[in-house]
């Protein structure tokens, strides 16, 4: 009897800006030109012989925004085609930390580097406007929320590690 390899699953962090999605994904993996590339690379990564990378990408992507809506299914569509699991986690935390987190220093432009969206006010709104993507309970899919309130970067890297072990393990 033969067994088909295992398939490393495609995890997708999703939230609003300045929730930690990039910082917690640096810490997954050393790469974010994935997700930069999406639209160029997402069909390769599908079609991609080597079945053992894990794949993880970020986006704000809210269900008010057809452009969100269809992004996720794109996701959905190559996790499918490459039949590897789709974790999607939905990062949140306290209003008055994601407030500090989103205007921190490190998120300000500077040389080497992308300015991020930092008006507290813009951002504010954007947070409690609620709507982001959740896919918890969603066939075919391990969707969840992740509350990172309190917890540095590498806790909750390792939190999502646990998460896909456990996931994968199956």
């Amino acid at each position: 009897m033969s067994t088909s390899p295992k398939v490393a699953p495609f995890v997708y962090l999703n939230g609003p800006p300045g929730v930690g999605k990039q910082t917690v994904e640096a810490r997954l993996v050393d790469n974010h030109l994935l997700i930069d590339l999406r639209k160029d690379m997402l069909d390769g990564i599908a079609r991609s012989e080597n079945l053992s990378s894990l794949f993880v990408f970020t986006g704000s992507n809210n269900s008010k925004n057809p452009v969100s809506l269809r992004i996720i299914d794109d996701f959905l569509a190559a996790a499918a085609e490459r039949k590897a699991p789709f974790i999607f986690i939905l990062l949140e935390c306290e209003l008055e930390e994601h407030m500090g987190r989103a205007t921190a220093v490190g998120r300000q432009p500077g040389p080497g580097k992308q300015g991020k969206w930092v008006n507290a006010e813009g951002l504010r709104k954007t947070a409690l406007g609620g709507g982001w993507v959740d896919l918890e309970g969603k066939e075919g899919v391990h969707g969840l929320k992740l509350d990172t309130t309190g917890k540095t970067p590498v806790e909750s890297a390792q939190m999502i590690v646990d998460i896909v072990q456990g996931i994968t393990s199956a």
